[in-house]
């Protein structure tokens, strides 16, 4: 296995699906944050570390 991922077209589109939905909930997150005033940072945390396992999967496996 490689350690760099080489890109094809369904890999670019699978990182903008991802990207968009990461940005829509944590988006999602803040405003209800603001509305609600309720605690959101470990969500803004997991959010975090969802993303980050996502990219270490998607390059480095």
């Amino acid at each position: 296995m490689s350690r760099y991922h080489i890109f094809s077209g369904i890999d670019l589109i699978n990182i903008i699906k991802f990207s968009v939905i990461a940005v829509i909930v944590y988006a999602a997150f803040f405003i209800l944050g603001k509305v609600f005033k309720v605690f959101t940072f470990p969500i803004k945390i997991l959010c975090f570390l969802l993303v980050c396992g996502f990219l270490y999967y998607l390059f480095f496996l």
